[in-house]
């Protein structure tokens, strides 16, 4: 069977698996976190009470990132599941998780987009005015505060 051929069938029988696929980030920012946003830095908070505290409704998640091209704010969202370009399945992170695992000081690397395998359309994550939505897979701790 020749290249061509395998890797038709290949790319076939991922896009079937009903996974998206993406080539990955279009470019990556690192910079450090200033603020946290949203309703996830409350739960520490509120689980101290003995009653559970208050229900504040569905689940968000932000940061306010300051980098060397300026300062972006974005929300952090649990994207679904997706195949890379080496057709390995990626879970997302999730949002309690990796807000357990950031704190501010920390320096954060985050996505500014990313490329579909299908159709090679780019996904920009940012506006001009630097506010955003960044799937949670592509935002990660480089470096704890203090280190």
């Amino acid at each position: 069977m020749n290249v061509k051929k395998l890797l038709g069938i290949v790319s076939l029988a991922i896009s079937l698996s009903g996974c998206p696929q993406k080539l990955g980030p279009t470019e990556y920012l690192e910079g450090r976190v200033v603020k946290e946003l949203g309703s996830a830095p409350l739960l520490k908070v509120r689980s101290i009470f003995k009653d559970g505290g208050t229900n504040i409704g569905e689940l968000s998640y932000g940061l306010k990132v300051e980098t060397d091209q300026g300062v972006y704010s974005f929300a952090v969202y649990e994207d679904k599941k997706f195949r890379d370009i080496a057709g390995n399945i990626i879970t997302p992170k999730s949002l309690l998780v990796l807000e357990e695992q950031i704190e501010e000081g920390d320096t954060v690397r985050f996505a500014l987009g990313d490329v579909s395998v299908m159709n090679g359309d780019t996904t920009i994550y940012f506006q001009d005015d630097k506010t955003g939505n960044v799937p949670s897979s592509y935002v990660s701790v480089v470096k704890k505060k203090g280190e």
